[in-house]
């Protein structure tokens, strides 16, 4: 078993080929934890989000100039952006570059991929504090047999000015996520309070969803999505004021209703209010949150009439600034990328309490920012 580790601080290595700036391969012992680095490919392009296709062995990984001083990227500078795809090898887990790709839009900073491996999704939310909100867009992008991107299949672009207050004074696509059968792509937009809905066609093209978004709580900022195996309940991960919505879902119609709003954070804490992802374990029994300035992972019973959360535990993230975390394939590990630490480490995951043990390995590896398993 491998896993692959996207390796960006988001500072520096704007132009690729700095060693900062990487897709790191470690083999993981699927019994121990254990960690043992095989490969880091450099060149990379402040490598964001990434994914693995399904069906065959292959790893995208969203690409995007970021400038070391904050400044808003020119289009000169944002020519490079889209997604590269690299290749895997089954044996040696190693991987190397097959190709590079639009997303059919700027600055994207997170892909997946559906189910069939027929068509890549990206959040392109465009440059950063550019107030123009025609950059942003959700795309749909073709896949060949060989998983090779071969061109945009579907498009939708945002508009509208956000408060002034935003740090990002526009609309901004932060993710985009599926539903279980991937009928329909959903779309955080962190400055606005909505998730945007969209109806997935067989060709890929995307049009507005029968319910077009469900509105979170202002200020809140949603940034990644949960959905529980059952597709019956999904959960927005909302960065700025560290809370969790909680949503029923009918996947026939598409119709979601907000059903609770549960605090991350932890009673008495006063640092800054940032959580980053979370996901729904394998047996649909727990669902599990990172703080990134809590350096925590707190873990909730799911409610399996309602999807519900109640606090189960919390545990340390061994590291500081949990960006990212995956599950194994077997569910039984968790390993998590504390980016400020400059290492992943491992977890045993107690099937029937839902916590977290560690197992006692980490390796070091430059600002680790995603976590995804590769093939057995």
């Amino acid at each position: 078993m491998f896993v692959y580790v996207g390796n960006s601080d988001f500072v520096g290595g704007a132009t690729g080929g700095a060693p900062e700036d990487a897709v790191s391969v470690f083999d993981f012992n699927t019994e121990t934890g254990a960690l043992a680095h095989v490969q880091t490919l450099e060149g990379l392009r402040t490598p964001s989000y990434m994914t693995r296709n399904p069906k065959v062995p292959v790893l995208y990984v969203a690409e995007r100039w970021v400038n070391a001083d904050k400044s808003t990227p020119t289009p000169e500078q944002m020519r490079g952006d889209g997604v590269a795809t690299l290749a895997i090898d089954p044996v040696t887990g190693k991987i190397s570059l097959a190709s590079r790709h639009t997303t059919g839009g700027q600055s994207p900073m997170h892909v997946n991929v559906n189910s069939s491996g027929s068509y890549l999704f990206a959040a392109n939310p465009g440059r950063p504090k550019d107030p123009d909100p025609k950059e942003g867009h959700a795309t749909a992008i073709r896949l060949g047999s060989d998983g090779l991107p071969t061109g945009i299949a579907g498009s939708v672009h945002f508009d509208g000015v956000q408060p002034v207050w935003r740090e990002r004074p526009k609309t901004y696509p932060h993710s985009v996520f599926g539903d279980p059968d991937w009928k329909r792509l959903f779309v955080p937009q962190l400055m606005s309070d909505l998730v945007l809905i969209y109806d997935i066609d067989p060709n890929g093209k995307l049009t507005t969803a029968k319910q077009p978004f469900v509105q979170i709580s202002s200020g809140a900022g949603p940034r990644h999505i949960a959905f529980h195996p059952s597709a019956r309940f999904f959960y927005v991960v909302n960065s700025f004021d560290a809370t969790l919505s909680v949503f029923s879902y009918d996947s026939v119609s598409g119709l979601a209703g907000i059903v609770q709003t549960v605090n991350v954070h932890p009673e008495g804490f006063t640092g800054k209010k940032n959580i980053s992802h979370a996901l729904v374990g394998p047996t649909g029994a727990f669902l599990y949150c990172s703080h990134r300035t809590n350096n925590s992972l707190a873990v909730y019973a799911i409610n399996q009439e309602t999807g519900e959360l109640t606090l189960a535990s919390r545990h340390d993230s061994n590291g500081a600034r949990p960006r990212d975390f995956a599950f194994s394939p077997s569910g039984k590990l968790l390993v998590v990328a504390n980016q400020k630490a400059n290492e992943i480490a491992s977890f045993h995951v107690n099937a029937e309490t839902g916590a977290l043990q560690p197992t006692g390995h980490r390796i070091e590896t430059f600002s680790p920012n995603c976590v995804v398993f590769g093939p057995n």
